[in-house]
C-alpha cells in the first residue's frame, strides 16, 4: 500500500478507492528489424484481434507485441492502427497484472494515442486509466496530477459521471497535499464540497468531513475571517487553536 493510498483511507474514508525485468539491453520502443508485409501484418493483427475478443490475455500480449511490431515497420506511431493495438497490449498488461514492469510501453502508448487521436478518443480514455493508475502505484505523485486533471476536465465534457468526478477530486486534492501545493488546496476542496452537496447533500457524513477539512485548512493558514465564515455557516463544533493561541497572546 503506498503514501497516498494511506492518505486517502485516512483522509476520506467514506470514498470508496476505484520495461521487461531481463539482462537484455534495452532497446528503443520504435527500433524494429523483423521484415514485414502487409499482407504479414493483416494475418497477425487478426489473430490478435481473436485473442482480444476472447479475452485471451495473456496469449494477445504475445501476439499484440508482435502485429505492433509489424505496424510500427509499415506505418507511422500515430497510425489509428498502431493506436488500437497499443490500447489493446495495455489492456492485456492491465489484465495480467503486468502494468509496471510495461511501463514504458504503457507512457509511450498514452503519449501516442493522445497526439493521435485526441484526450477524448475511447481509445485513449482506455488507456489513460491504466497510465494514471500505473503512475499511482508507481507514486510518481507530481506526474499524476496532470492525468487526473485531464482525466476530469474528459468527464466533464462527455460523460459528466459526478460521482467519477469526484473520486477523482479527491485523488487530486490528496495529490496535492503530498506534493506540496497548498494553492491549489482550497479551490480543490470547494469543488468537493459543491459535487458532495448535489450528489450526497449537506447533512451527510461525507460532506461535513470536506467542510471541516476546509475549516483546518483555514485555521492553519491563518485565514481567521474565511475559518468562522465556514464554522458559522455550517454550524460546525470547530475551535481553532492557532486563532485561539493568537488571541490569549
Amino acid at each position: 500500500m503506498n503514501v497516498l493510498t494511506v492518505f486517502l483511507i485516512t483522509l476520506f474514508p467514506f470514498i470508496s478507492l476505484l520495461a521487461h525485468a531481463d539482462n537484455q539491453a534495452p532497446r528503443s520502443f520504435w527500433d524494429w528489424s523483423t521484415e514485414w508485409s502487409e499482407k504479414k501484418f493483416i494475418k497477425q493483427a487478426k489473430k490478435h484481434d481473436k485473442a482480444v475478443s476472447k479475452r485471451q490475455w495473456k496469449k494477445s500480449i504475445e501476439l499484440g507485441e508482435t502485429a505492433l511490431e509489424g505496424c510500427l515497420t509499415l506505418y507511422h506511431p500515430l497510425d489509428q492502427r498502431c493506436i488500437i493495438i497499443m490500447k489493446n497490449n495495455v489492456t492485456a498488461y492491465a489484465r495480467t497484472q503486468q502494468t509496471l514492469s510495461h511501463r514504458t510501453e504503457i507512457t509511450q502508448a498514452y503519449q501516442a494515442a493522445t497526439e493521435a487521436v485526441g484526450k477524448k478518443h475511447f481509445s485513449t480514455i482506455i488507456i489513460r486509466d491504466i497510465y494514471r493508475a500505473m503512475l499511482l502505484d508507481l507514486e510518481r505523485y507530481e506526474d499524476a496530477v496532470p492525468v487526473f486533471i485531464e482525466s476530469i476536465e474528459v468527464e466533464r465534457a462527455m460523460q459528466n459521471d459526478e460521482f467519477k468526478i469526484l473520486n477523482y477530486e479527491i485523488y487530486l486534492y490528496a495529490l496535492y497535499l503530498v506534493t506540496e501545493q497548498p494553492q491549489y488546496e482550497e479551490p480543490t476542496l470547494l469543488r468537493m464540497m459543491a459535487l458532495t452537496e448535489k450528489i450526497m447533500g449537506v447533512e451527510s457524513d461525507d460532506f461535513y468531513r470536506m467542510v471541516s477539512t476546509l475549516a483546518e485548512t483555514y485555521c492553519a493558514r491563518k485565514q481567521y475571517n474565511e475559518f468562522f465564515d465556514v464554522i458559522g455557516k455550517y454550524k460546525l463544533d470547530t475551535k481553532c487553536l492557532s486563532k485561539d493561541q493568537h488571541t490569549s497572546s
